[in-house]
């Protein structure tokens, strides 16, 4: 997996989990607690 430097990182919070914005990429996290 190559790593590489995003300009823009958010991390919402949702009922459901939680939302990482990666630039334009969106991860979605059922977790409630970011590792």
């Amino acid at each position: 997996m190559a790593r590489r430097f995003y300009e823009q990182v958010s991390v919402e919070e949702t009922a459901e989990g939680h939302i990482i914005r990666l630039d334009e990429h969106k991860l979605m996290t059922p977790a409630k607690k970011l590792l």
